[in-house]
């Protein structure tokens, strides 16, 4: 089980539009003092360092990650927060500057996320069978209650039908191999220099997309020596050669944390709303209702997104978001963007130093980190 996987997932609440814009989620720089000298570990090859990580046991942590975005934008202060909500982690927060997040997890059924923004605070919490979401710029808590024998993505986790390799016909070195061999057709995979990450020393697997349209230039995963464990991600953009987001720990304690951390009782003054379903929390929290309790706009128009669909494969894979009214919003944010033509549409196109952005005077959005020439080409074949 890699509880880092589940982080990320709980996180993705206010970070999915995001994922979105940013087509990758990567790490903050914790690797302590520069002039550390690197740790003395013993040498791995790619296909052992994946093992490691495959065969990570780390059940119980708590820590602070931190999200640093840099992808060379203009102030986005004047767009508020896209999709209506009072989130303290609104989505336009989070396109520039850093973020952290404090996150504590005893096994599958007890996680607690927590981020803060100027007086504003966001909580989710699971604790057995009970998710909380409470924002205190709403002054709102929803709760959902999971069905006994219901299983939610986080349990998928620890499914045994998803558990790979087979155990009974693949080894772990030979699984990692297969994976390698797969990956690198389209990807260099190396390992580069040791480094420490929120303290503890770390190994660095390196991904280098080989399309030469990608904007990527290198994604860096960092792993704990002593657990396997990811602690960091970094991504270059290939443009600036400098690293456009990051996302991971700058501390982390494996202990197990205290039981009361995952209890959670609504404060004093808030309006407590029950979610129908456990998603329904999980993917829009307290910004579906306002401070009476009263439900906001539709799921697909309080986030903004609409129908989502993929081109392209690999490294040069764009997301097309069908009839956005995230689009509307970004009227004044767009006016100095450039109009192109796209298969006979219009669009304004944004550009990043890690993805390029066609908004449609139709409401449709493409993202990816590609070049523009390619984001257009792979629109307009469509």
């Amino acid at each position: 089980m890699n509880p880092l996987s589940r982080i990320n997932r709980r996180w993705a609440a206010p970070l999915l539009a995001v994922g979105l814009v940013a087509a990758t989620a990567v790490v903050p720089n914790a690797i302590g003092s520069a002039d550390a000298s690197p740790p003395a570990l013993p040498p791995l090859t790619p296909a052992e360092l994946l093992v490691k990580v495959r065969t990570a046991k780390v059940t119980a942590l708590s820590g602070t990650v931190k999200l640093t975005t840099n992808l060379g934008l203009p102030s986005l202060d004047s767009l508020g927060a896209l999709g209506g909500g009072g989130s303290a982690t609104s989505i336009t927060s989070l396109l520039a500057g850093e973020h952290s997040a404090q996150i504590w997890i005893d096994g599958t059924y007890h996680l607690r996320v927590a981020t803060t923004a100027p007086m504003a605070e966001t909580n989710w919490i699971r604790n057995g069978s009970d998710l909380w979401s409470y924002d205190s710029s709403t002054l709102t808590t929803t709760h959902a209650s999971i069905p006994a024998g219901s299983r939610t993505s986080a349990d998928a986790d620890t499914d045994p039908k998803t558990s790979i390799p087979d155990p009974a016909h693949d080894t772990p070195i030979e699984f990692a191999q297969q994976l390698i061999d797969k990956v690198t057709p389209s990807t260099g995979v190396s390992i580069t220099d040791n480094r420490y990450v929120a303290g503890r020393a770390v190994y660095q697997l390196v991904l280098t997309p080989n399309d030469p349209t990608s904007t990527v230039q290198a994604v860096t995963f960092a792993v704990d020596a002593a657990t396997g464990l990811p602690l960091d991600v970094r991504v270059t953009a290939k443009s600036s050669g400098s690293t456009a987001i990051e996302i991971g720990f700058t501390s982390i304690d494996f202990s197990v944390p205290s039981a009361s951390i995952f209890d959670f009782t609504p404060p004093p003054g808030s309006t407590v709303v029950e979610a129908k379903t456990p998603s329904d929390l999980l993917s829009a929290g307290g910004d579906r209702y306002d401070r009476r309790g009263r439900r906001n706009q539709p799921s697909d128009a309080a986030n903004g997104l609409g129908q989502l669909t993929t081109l392209g494969q690999n490294w040069t894979t764009v997301a097309v978001i069908e009839k956005s009214s995230v689009a509307g919003q970004l009227q004044s944010f767009l006016a100095s963007a450039p109009r192109v033509t796209v298969g006979g549409s219009m669009a304004r196109l944004v550009t990043t130093t890690l993805v390029n952005v066609l908004v449609f005077d139709d409401g449709r959005i493409a993202i990816g980190a590609v070049t523009p020439d390619q984001l257009e080409a792979l629109v307009a074949a469509g």
